[in-house]
């Protein structure tokens, strides 16, 4: 078994980096809204579903992002750390998939 778990930034960017291109991709195949497709994919990710993962992007990168996001969400009444950490690690990822959207040039 390998070890896929996110420990750095430029891991985390880079994932993000690859789910802008497969978007993009998308986007020229089937047709769609990024902001959507973006939402889609970081939710649907790996490194939000599973809690070790999401604990690991926490616990590694810089997740200020992902932080904010949790007033927008409102956390809830007795949040656990799982849930948190998932929340955090959504909107981190969700936030760079934008970036890098942005960055390639998506409307």
């Amino acid at each position: 078994m390998t070890d896929d778990r996110i420990t750095t930034d430029s891991q985390l960017d880079e994932q993000a980096r690859s789910i802008a291109r497969d978007i993009l991709e998308d986007i020229k195949q089937f047709g769609g809204d990024a902001y959507d497709l973006a939402h889609v994919y970081a939710d649907g990710s790996q490194y939000v579903i599973y809690y070790h993962h999401a604990h690991s992007i926490c616990q590694n990168c810089n997740t200020e992002q992902g932080e904010a996001c949790l007033e927008d969400f409102g956390v809830g009444q007795n949040p656990t750390y799982d849930s948190l950490a998932v929340l955090i690690a959504y909107n981190e990822l969700h936030s760079r998939i934008l970036t890098e959207l942005e960055k390639l040039g998506a409307e």
